[in-house]
């Protein structure tokens, strides 16, 4: 099989990644020890809990307490702890916006090792990972706004 050499457009992708290389890195990292946490964390004897070592967190929800209405992340260490243990439903029912952060980190996985160890294989610099961020805004203020309304379940 022939090599061909890489293109214009393959060396300035590969050069942005290799400049990246410290951010792909840390978000990888970061989805990594979110993912573990997720699964050294079970879900607490409280709905509202979530436990490690046997023993329940409460951790109270600072918007809750001053203005009385749940804040936008409530649910979402749950929706986590769920989502790793493959419980679709309880993910969802704790945060659905949870669940879908839940995604996007497991995703991150693969996605930040390629952009690592292989350089411009992938298209696009930044644009995929700005796109995904403003779609997760997007995704966490509506089911925010849909809670708050009661088109949705509070947790």
């Amino acid at each position: 099989m022939q090599r061909t050499e890489p293109t214009e457009r393959t060396r300035d992708r590969s050069a942005w990644d290799r400049t990246a290389r410290p951010l792909h890195l840390m978000v990888g990292v970061g989805a990594l020890l979110s993912v573990l946490a997720a699964l050294v964390l079970t879900p607490g004897d409280n709905p509202a809990h979530v436990a490690f070592g046997g023993q329940d967190i409460d951790v109270p929800c600072t918007l809750q307490q001053i203005a009385h209405i749940p804040c936008w992340a409530c649910g979402m260490t749950r929706a986590f702890v769920f989502g790793v243990r493959g419980q679709i439903s309880a993910a969802w029912a704790a945060n659905p916006a949870g669940l879908w952060l839940f995604s996007l980190v497991v995703l991150q996985l693969p996605y930040r090792v390629v952009r690592v160890w292989r350089p411009g294989l992938l298209p696009g610099q930044w644009q995929p990972d700005a796109a995904m961020a403003g779609l997760t805004v997007v995704i966490v203020l509506a089911t925010w706004f849909a809670r708050l309304t009661g088109a949705l379940p509070l947790p």
